[in-house]
């Protein structure tokens, strides 16, 4: 006896399913999820070794880039100096934004500017949507890639408050860098986020990822808190001399009541 199949592409990976409907929707059913627990395994939804009712789903490999925040040394000293030069002029934070250079490997961090249009206390910074604009146009000129957010926290700790994580989700959706990362490059996007102080004392890390799971219109934002920041020792030539970036801050940042 002859059985006729039928033939389902989920995720690059060609499945062959019976002929009949209701057998071949769940197998069908089962691919997406064995998928899916992948996928969320890989972005650290779902812990590795997590044993999900159901699925055998082995934990595949996660990039370096959402594993830590690897960052150029001259483009964190940048960071440091600018942070230094905020809280000397107002004991305030700075809202800055990382920056990869093209040829640069993913994930990595080559520069660092000074968020245009922002209003700055000892213990908030915000920015508006024109100067984000901005900073985006700036990054463009440069021949720059987004590649995440940075400020400083004043005379505080390096941390990540609730405040970071809500503008940190925000920055995913809106900003969300394409993972690159084989078959999940299409469905999964990220945002790092780094805090320094003055004292330079050891930066924070965080990283929203943002996901869309097979058979779900609807996208997932998770983040992964704690991330390692490394400081890697390559160079890119960069330049931006005190006195220049004193002069940008002045311009750019509104000191006082984020609410005024």
């Amino acid at each position: 006896m002859t059985i006729e199949n039928k033939r389902t592409q989920v995720s690059c990976l060609e499945w062959e399913l019976p002929s009949d409907d209701e057998a071949a929707a769940a197998v069908r059913a089962a691919i997406i999820r064995h998928r899916n627990v992948q996928l969320e395994k890989m972005v650290g939804a779902i812990a590795p070794d997590a044993r999900v009712p159901g699925v055998l789903a082995s934990a595949p490999e996660r990039p370096a880039w959402l594993k830590e925040i690897r960052i150029t040394q001259e483009a964190y000293q940048k960071a440091i100096r600018a942070s230094r030069i905020a809280y000397d002029m107002q004991s305030s934070e700075i809202y800055l934004h990382l920056a990869r250079h093209k040829e640069a490997p993913p994930g990595l961090v080559t520069d660092v500017i000074v968020g245009h249009e922002q209003r700055a206390t000892h213990s908030h910074c915000i920015q508006s949507s024109t100067g984000l604009f901005a900073s985006l146009e700036e990054l463009w000129k440069r021949d720059l890639d987004y590649a995440g957010w940075c400020h400083s926290h004043g005379a505080y700790p390096p941390f990540h408050s609730s405040t970071d994580d809500t503008n940190l989700r925000s920055l995913v959706c809106d900003l969300g860098i394409p993972l690159l990362f084989g078959e999940w490059s299409e469905r999964v996007e990220y945002v790092p986020s780094v805090v320094i102080n003055p004292r330079d004392d050891p930066a924070y890390g965080a990283i929203a990822v943002t996901y869309r799971l097979l058979g779900e219109g609807r996208r997932k934002t998770i983040l992964l808190k704690d991330v390692p920041v490394t400081v890697v020792e390559e160079s890119y030539g960069i330049s931006e001399d005190i006195e220049t970036l004193r002069s940008f801050i002045t311009e750019q940042v509104t000191w006082g009541d984020l609410a005024a």
